[in-house]
């Protein structure tokens, strides 16, 4: 969850030791998650994810997939291990993957 609040600028809080987590968003709407839960509350509503919130050593884990397109209407294209997100349709090849990887891992 830290990741995604670093990457959109929104507030995060986790509790439960890590299992929870209350997302604010730079528009105002709060989600809460919780770990082993395939839906979230967004603005005191509950709401389906893909899958569910998964916590790991203490950290907690939702699909950056689904979120990014539902929260911000980002298209997302998956390969090779490296999740794309962008405004436009697009899918991303295998070769592209490979440069992502290379670029983000040096």
């Amino acid at each position: 969850m830290s990741f995604l609040a670093k990457l959109f600028q929104a507030e995060v809080e986790i509790s439960e030791e890590g299992a929870v987590a209350d997302l604010t968003l730079k528009d105002g709407t709060c989600i809460q998650f919780a770990g082993g839960n395939t839906g979230c509350v967004v603005d005191n509503r509950i709401e389906a994810m893909y899958c569910e919130g998964v916590v790991r050593e203490g950290i907690l884990f939702i699909s950056s997939e689904w979120f990014a397109e539902r929260f911000y209407g980002m298209h997302t294209s998956f390969c090779e291990g490296v999740l794309y997100m962008t405004d436009h349709k697009a899918s991303l090849s295998r070769n592209m993957a490979y440069l992502i990887q290379d670029i983000t891992t040096s």
